[in-house]
Protein backbone atom coordinates (compact mmCIF):
# COMPACT_ATOMS: atom_id res chain seq x y z
CA UNK A 1 0.00 0.00 0.00
CA UNK A 2 2.82 2.39 0.84
CA UNK A 3 4.44 1.98 -2.59
CA UNK A 4 1.08 2.65 -4.25
CA UNK A 5 0.59 5.75 -2.12
CA UNK A 6 4.04 7.06 -3.10
CA UNK A 7 3.30 6.49 -6.80
CA UNK A 8 0.02 8.38 -6.50
CA UNK A 9 1.72 11.31 -4.72
CA UNK A 10 4.48 11.36 -7.36
CA UNK A 11 1.83 11.37 -10.12
CA UNK A 12 -0.01 14.25 -8.45
CA UNK A 13 3.20 16.27 -8.18
CA UNK A 14 3.95 15.69 -11.86
CA UNK A 15 0.39 16.73 -12.79
CA UNK A 16 0.64 19.88 -10.68
CA UNK A 17 3.94 20.74 -12.35
CA UNK A 18 2.37 20.32 -15.79
CA UNK A 19 -0.61 22.46 -14.79
CA UNK A 20 1.59 25.31 -13.52
CA UNK A 21 2.25 26.54 -17.05
CA UNK A 22 1.21 30.10 -17.79
CA UNK A 23 -2.06 30.42 -19.72
CA UNK A 24 -2.72 34.03 -20.74
CA UNK A 25 -6.51 33.67 -21.05
CA UNK A 26 -6.97 32.18 -17.61
CA UNK A 27 -4.39 34.46 -16.06
CA UNK A 28 -5.95 37.65 -17.43
CA UNK A 29 -9.39 36.79 -16.07
CA UNK A 30 -8.13 35.79 -12.61
CA UNK A 31 -10.90 36.59 -10.11
CA UNK A 32 -12.52 38.95 -12.55
CA UNK A 33 -9.58 41.36 -12.52
CA UNK A 34 -8.06 42.29 -15.84
CA UNK A 35 -4.27 42.40 -15.85
CA UNK A 36 -2.55 45.10 -17.84
CA UNK A 37 -0.51 44.31 -20.94
CA UNK A 38 2.80 45.12 -19.27
CA UNK A 39 2.25 42.42 -16.64
CA UNK A 40 1.17 39.89 -19.29
CA UNK A 41 4.31 40.54 -21.32
CA UNK A 42 6.53 40.21 -18.24
CA UNK A 43 4.97 36.89 -17.25
CA UNK A 44 5.25 35.54 -20.81
CA UNK A 45 8.88 36.63 -20.95
CA UNK A 46 9.61 34.90 -17.64
CA UNK A 47 7.91 31.71 -18.87
CA UNK A 48 10.07 31.72 -22.00
CA UNK A 49 13.22 32.18 -19.93
CA UNK A 50 12.30 29.22 -17.72
CA UNK A 51 11.55 27.03 -20.74
CA UNK A 52 14.81 28.03 -22.44
CA UNK A 53 16.84 26.42 -19.64
CA UNK A 54 15.30 22.99 -20.29
CA UNK A 55 15.32 20.83 -23.37
CA UNK A 56 12.06 19.08 -24.35
CA UNK A 57 13.54 15.80 -23.13
CA UNK A 58 14.25 17.29 -19.72
CA UNK A 59 10.74 18.71 -19.40
CA UNK A 60 9.12 15.32 -20.04
CA UNK A 61 11.68 13.09 -18.31
CA UNK A 62 11.16 11.45 -14.95
CA UNK A 63 13.71 12.61 -12.44
CA UNK A 64 15.58 10.00 -10.47
CA UNK A 65 17.77 10.71 -7.48
CA UNK A 66 20.72 8.74 -6.13
CA UNK A 67 21.42 8.04 -2.49
CA UNK A 68 24.14 6.26 -0.56
CA UNK A 69 23.35 4.71 2.81
CA UNK A 70 26.42 3.74 4.83
CA UNK A 71 26.70 2.01 8.20
CA UNK A 72 25.34 4.85 10.32
CA UNK A 73 22.58 4.92 12.92
CA UNK A 74 19.34 3.35 11.65
CA UNK A 75 20.93 2.64 8.27
CA UNK A 76 18.68 -0.41 7.72
CA UNK A 77 15.57 1.71 8.23
CA UNK A 78 16.86 4.53 6.00
CA UNK A 79 17.81 2.06 3.25
CA UNK A 80 14.35 0.44 3.35
CA UNK A 81 12.66 3.84 3.13
CA UNK A 82 14.64 4.76 0.02
CA UNK A 83 13.99 1.34 -1.54
CA UNK A 84 10.24 1.90 -1.19
CA UNK A 85 10.43 5.13 -3.21
CA UNK A 86 10.94 4.20 -6.84
CA UNK A 87 12.41 7.57 -7.86
CA UNK A 88 15.38 7.02 -5.53
CA UNK A 89 18.22 4.77 -6.70
CA UNK A 90 20.70 3.27 -4.24
CA UNK A 91 24.31 4.06 -5.11
CA UNK A 92 26.97 1.56 -4.04
CA UNK A 93 29.87 3.96 -3.35
CA UNK A 94 30.27 6.95 -1.05
CA UNK A 95 30.77 9.62 -3.70
CA UNK A 96 29.59 13.04 -2.58
CA UNK A 97 29.63 14.50 -6.10
CA UNK A 98 27.40 11.79 -7.61
CA UNK A 99 24.65 11.34 -5.01
CA UNK A 100 21.78 13.58 -3.90
CA UNK A 101 21.57 12.11 -0.39
CA UNK A 102 24.38 10.64 1.75
CA UNK A 103 23.78 8.77 5.03
CA UNK A 104 26.84 7.67 7.03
Amino acid sequence: MNALKEKIVFGWCRTFQEQNVYDSEVFSQFKGKVIDEKTKKEVEKDQQIVESYQTPEQRNALHYYKCFVGKGNNSVMVRSLFKSRYWWLLHDKEEVERVNFLWT
